[in-house]
């Protein structure tokens, strides 16, 4: 499993080490206008991505009191896709630009989970989480930041005991935290240019700073699972409805400087840079800027599971209906 991750990851950074690179001075309205593009774009690829895991083929694992009990403990790994092109927009502001891709830009995602089914009242409970962090990996100049927590409850309405079908409904909660931060080539020379009425016009500049795209999401999903148990696999299909609290923008580390024909220092346009939608900005440490974006999201899943023993290999496909984004995981587990 670990070396499924690992090629996910080697993917994701290949795309981002190859920079496009041109000198010029960018405008502050632009580059927070691409941060709020970026950011409307990501609250919808986000929650779509914190629903890796727990994607079980069986849309409901019985009960943990039976014979066997139901419980089971397995991993999950996959990705779903981002439109490249916000992401291009907000990182072209800072001389960064990924490949063109028609695919889309591969997000990869891993957890860790559990189930077990209930007593009395037909239902289970899942659980599941995912940690990376990583500054380095081989000679990319790129660290990952990646934590996947979630869980979710699931009630029988119709179970392989009264007909070839296990129908479910539920709802989840998953909370994804991630960034990736990159050095980008800019100079002294480079910058973004900003008016200030009454006193003209000024230029921030920066020294070889260090980028960081950072996102984090809370969703409250509810979700409907079909299931067709047979002896050798399960096929599957299910539906969720989401709603998604969303923090996404940007982190610049490097040194800050102003430069500007009224010939005020950066303490004294802290105020006016607020107002471009700037924070948290110190000469020595950089500054950032971060949306907050909350609203709802659909997708469909389905895929099939190989039945061994105890043993589950499940291939799942996923598609975001709001922004026609996709993905695809793969898990195995065991299963009483």
């Amino acid at each position: 499993m670990t070396r499924y991750i690992k090629i996910l990851i080697i993917f994701v950074l290949i795309l981002l080490a190859n920079p496009i690179y041109s000198q010029n001075i960018n405008n502050l309205d632009n580059l927070q206008a691409s941060v709020k593009e970026f950011s409307k774009n990501m609250a919808m690829s986000l929650p779509f991505n914190s629903t890796i895991g727990l994607n079980w083929s069986d849309a409901y694992i019985g009960q943990l009191v039976g014979i066997p009990p139901g419980l089971g403990v397995g991993a999950t790994v996959g990705a779903t896709t981002v439109n490249l092109n916000p992401i291009n927009k907000l990182l072209s502001q800072f001389y960064y630009e990924l490949p063109d891709s028609q695919l889309g830009f591969p997000l990869p995602g891993y957890t860790i989970e559990a189930r077990i089914g209930g007593f009395i009242i037909p239902f289970d409970i899942g659980v599941k989480f995912g940690y990376l962090n990583m500054d380095s990996l081989a000679s990319f100049d790129v660290a990952l930041d990646y934590m996947l927590i979630g869980g979710d409850i699931r009630f029988s309405v119709i179970n392989s005991k009264i007909a070839p079908v296990n129908l479910s409904v539920g709802l989840g909660y998953n909370h994804l935290r991630g960034g990736i931060t990159t050095t980008v080539p800019m100079g002294t020379e480079d910058g973004f240019s900003f008016y200030v009425p009454g006193d003209g016009s000024y230029i921030l500049s920066m020294d070889d700073p260090e980028l960081g795209v950072l996102w984090k999401t809370d969703v409250l999903e509810a979700k409907a699972q079909v299931s067709f148990p047979l002896v050798v696999i399960t096929p599957y299909v299910g539906l969720g409805v989401s709603y998604a609290w969303s923090t996404v923008g940007y982190r610049v580390n490097s040194s800050v400087n102003v430069s500007g024909t009224g010939g005020k220092t950066l303490d004294d346009l802290i105020e006016t840079l607020n107002q471009y939608g700037l924070s948290n900005i110190r000469a020595d440490k950089g500054f950032n800027s971060m949306v907050n974006v909350s609203d709802w999201n659909t997708r469909v899943f389905g895929g099939i599971s190989l039945n061994l023993l105890i043993f589950r290999f499940d291939f799942t496909a996923m598609y975001n209906v709001r922004d026609s984004n996709y993905g695809a995981t793969i898990g195995l587990r065991i299963q009483l």
